[in-house]
């Protein structure tokens, strides 16, 4: 009997304590429930935060794309244009040399004038690059007229925009007319120089070596002497001449601070 007594008193007990702990976990519950729902709340709002800055970033990437392919078009228009314009010019020098050839000469300066004429119209080999000698004739420059001047300065900037964009069939037939009508032009020089790195670039090395050359000569203190002596070390190694690694010693021991002597010593370290 008091056994029973004493198993009644337990579980009466354990039921108490149970209760308590049920009433005290409520009580937790109410106290933590407004807490949880405002985390809640505030990860909602950052999500949907974030879901409108990345639409925005969409928006931005999608105008981005939009404004490179309208670039895009742009710049192939452009091209276009520059294509359309140097035709152009070709078009005007051929004109120009026509109309030149069909002046009429008077009787008392029809031989020089001949003269001059066949000079403009004659073309540049190879052979005739090497064998024509080179002059600066100021007093001829000093008579030129605006037109020609222009017609010279244009023929230049066509062949160079060809050579900067790497179409160098149309940049060596350029630089060549150039050379061709104003062999003693103001820009013949740099006309000379780029005519060869047109060459070299083509791998037409022979002809590149001649030119180099030519430029050098001509102008033996030219802004660009440092760098023709370097193409024509390249064009002289490409051509296996004993001659290149001479040269190059003479570019380094002349322009030792300049970048094409930097060149030439990588290039000495070469076999």
């Amino acid at each position: 009997m008091q056994r029973s007594l004493s198993l009644a008193v337990a579980v009466s007990v354990l039921m108490a304590g149970g209760c308590a702990n049920h009433e005290k976990d409520s009580i937790n519950w109410d106290q933590d429930r407004q807490q949880v729902l405002d985390q809640l709340r505030q990860t909602t709002q950052s999500n949907q935060q974030l879901e409108s800055e990345l639409a925005q970033l969409d928006q931005r990437i999608i105008a981005l794309q939009q404004a490179v392919e309208q670039q895009n078009i742009s710049l192939q228009h452009i091209h276009q244009q520059q294509q359309l314009q140097q035709q152009a010019i070709l078009a005007l020098a051929g004109q120009h040399n026509e109309l030149l050839a069909r002046m009429p000469v008077a009787p008392s300066h029809r031989g020089q004038q001949k003269k001059h004429t066949a000079k403009r119209r004659q073309t540049i080999t190879p052979a005739v690059a090497a064998q024509r000698p080179v002059t600066d004739d100021s007093s001829e420059s000093a008579s030129r007229s605006p037109q020609d001047k222009e017609l010279e300065k244009n023929l230049y900037s066509t062949a160079y925009l060809a050579y900067k964009s790497a179409r160098y069939d149309e940049a060596v037939r350029a630089f060549r007319q150039q050379l061709n009508d104003f062999p003693d032009g103001e820009y013949s020089a740099s006309g000379l120089y780029w005519l060869a790195e047109s060459l070299l670039a083509q791998k037409h090395y022979r002809e590149s070596l001649s030119m180099f050359q030519r430029y050098i000569e001509k102008t033996p203190e030219g802004g660009k002497l440092a760098s023709a002596m370097l193409g024509k070390a390249r064009a002289e190694r490409a051509l296996h001449a004993a001659s290149a690694r001479q040269t190059l010693k003479r570019l380094i021991k002349r322009f030792p601070a300049s970048p094409a002597a930097e060149q030439a010593r990588q290039l000495m370290q070469q076999p």
